[in-house]
């Protein structure tokens, strides 16, 4: 069951507007000038230094992103800030809240445990019950996981019937918003809730996702939701006066895989509209990754302990080649990295890569001079040594 919604702490760069005079509220029917671009909501920490999320193969490894608003938030395919806190509010994501925590507020429930249970119990995840029905109470955590599974399946195809705009239901709006308010003791922003859009969970087959990837979405905004309720975020988000602004997230909120490549944006330029024709291409210099095994780090022999325990320490290769090319991000070589030696399977993520013959390290240095290192021409073939530690 996600976090008791009493005081969990404030996240610790909420997305908050800046601060300015508080104007007079206008007339939307009025005349007006041009209308202002949405404004671009800040990162929430430098993206060079974020690990690389991938979508999930099992039900231990999907993203789990309720803490930060815009991840969450582009996470399930919103753009906008303000159209996700209204789709927040919305009675389709306050049901899903009420009838996950009913009756087991003081019960906390793993993503993990809530996404194999709808793998495992597809048939009757197809109930449009009321989940505190099907599941009537009890104190156990095993009942929690039921409820809150079948909220989250029931979030994730109501989402995908209404294809673009919730049907609105005054009374259907009403009687969720009493009974969140009852339940969780804050009151709901007013807005006109029959504007409220709606985006599809997936999954994704471009992105490469799972069919349990709707689901996980549905168990992030739930728990965002549950996340909002301490009061310090809750202020921020849903009681200052423009909460329901205009803000764009930022691309760095946006899960790596589901971010468009630099390659699909811009078209090359024909050979007479390039600027300097006189250099030469750059190679796409073919580099060596080697997992060094023997790291001191505590969480990489935990790992490796772990993996040869159980005999799967065989299925990460030792190291294995992969091609650069010039025009390769930080965050696309790490992807081709952890694809090509298969770390979500194996439940590893990527602690350290450093350029063996510099110690040069390209999970935090400028990348501009990591490029600029591999294509100096010192080092014919050059080395990248990695480390890894286990999921959590």
């Amino acid at each position: 069951m996600p976090p008791k919604p009493k005081t969990p702490k404030a996240p610790s760069r909420p997305a908050a507007a800046p601060k300015k005079k508080a104007d007079m509220p206008k007339d939307p029917t009025s005349s007006q000038p041009t209308k202002k671009k949405p404004k671009i909501a800040r990162k929430r920490k430098n993206d060079g230094n974020d690990d690389i999320l991938a979508p999930g193969m099992n039900p231990k490894g999907f993203v789990q992103l309720h803490k930060g608003e815009g991840q969450v938030g582009s996470y399930a395919m919103f753009g906008r800030r303000d159209d996700f806190r209204k789709f927040i509010l919305s009675s389709l994501v306050l049901n899903a809240y009420t009838n996950s925590y009913t009756d087991s507020i003081t019960i906390q429930v793993r993503q993990r445990d809530v996404l194999e249970y709808i793998r495992d119990q597809e048939d009757r995840m197809k109930s449009e019950a009321s989940p505190i029905d099907v599941y009537p109470k009890q104190s156990d955590n095993i009942h929690a996981v039921q409820r809150t599974a079948l909220a989250c399946a029931q979030l994730s195809r109501q989402v995908e019937r209404a294809s673009g705009q919730w049907p609105f239901d005054q009374e259907q709006e009403k009687k969720a918003v009493s009974a969140f308010e009852a339940l969780a003791g804050r009151q709901a922003s007013a807005f006109d809730r029959s504007d409220v859009s709606v985006k599809s969970f997936g999954p994704f087959l471009k992105y490469g996702e799972s069919d349990l990837e709707p689901y996980s979405r549905a168990f992030n905004v739930i728990l965002c939701l549950s996340w909002s309720l301490s009061p310090k975020v809750w202020s921020k988000r849903f009681e200052n006066a423009k909460w329901d602004e205009e803000v764009r997230f930022s691309t760095a909120h946006v899960p790596h895989w589901m971010r468009e490549r630099d390659g699909t944006k811009k078209p090359a330029k024909a050979p007479d509209q390039a600027t300097n024709t006189s250099e030469p291409p750059k190679p796409n210099p073919e580099v060596l990754v080697s997992w060094k095994m023997t790291s001191l780090f505590p969480k990489q022999r935990e790992l490796t302990e772990w993996l040869t325990e159980i005999g799967l320490v065989d299925n990460i290769p030792s190291e294995l080649p992969i091609t650069v090319r010039p025009t390769a991000t930080r965050a696309e070589v790490r992807d081709i990295i952890r694809a090509k030696f298969q770390l979500n399977q194996n439940q590893a993520q990527i602690a350290t890569l450093q350029v063996k013959s510099s110690l040069s390290n390209i999970m935090k240095q400028d990348w501009s001079a990591v490029q600029k290192e591999l294509w100096s021409g010192i080092d014919s073939s050059p080395v990248v040594e990695m480390t890894l530690i286990d999921v959590v």
